[in-house]
């Protein structure tokens, strides 16, 4: 598993630098080849579910623009960057969903999923939660970033 992870931090770190590059040096995001891929059972098990294997399969989040996004959200562990994160890509991309370009949609021309927000929606309160835990009633590690939905709220009626 160690090495696993491993060998996605590696990838995921070059792949970023050659799509900032190949940005850097006025290629286009949706027609960039030849960049690193990442290995697919890593991404699969790091991200939460947001890309399966038949997407993997058919190129998706291997070297694309969706696999930059799920680097970002697997990599970061900051809940307030996340969600500006999220907010930014949807300020971005939203304004033109119902855009047409070539016969494309501006989620078919970056090759992200229809249902991107809600995909990486799902994905911050996972990866926070997984990072608290209670190994045993003694040790208990605090969870101030868990969503309430999956802490006990304390309230003047449950305390």
């Amino acid at each position: 598993v160690h090495r696993r992870k491993k060998e996605f931090i590696l990838k995921a770190f070059s792949l970023l630098r050659e799509f900032r590059n190949h940005i850097a040096h006025g290629n286009r995001t949706f027609n960039i080849s030849n960049l690193p891929v990442l290995p697919k059972n890593a991404l699969l098990s790091l991200s939460y579910g947001n890309i399966n294997a038949a997407e993997y399969n058919a190129g998706y989040g291997k070297n694309d623009t969706f696999a930059v996004i799920l680097i970002c959200f697997i990599l970061l562990k900051d809940r307030y960057l996340l969600t500006n994160f999220l907010q930014d890509l949807k300020y971005t991309l939203i304004p033109y969903e119902n855009t047409i370009i070539n016969d494309k949609t501006i989620f078919e021309i970056f090759r992200l999923p229809n249902n991107i927000f809600d995909r990486l929606n799902v994905m911050i309160p996972k990866q926070f939660f997984n990072q608290y835990y209670i190994n045993d009633k003694t040790h208990r590690k605090a969870a101030p970033m868990l969503p309430t939905s999956v802490r006990q709220v304390t309230t003047p009626s449950n305390t």
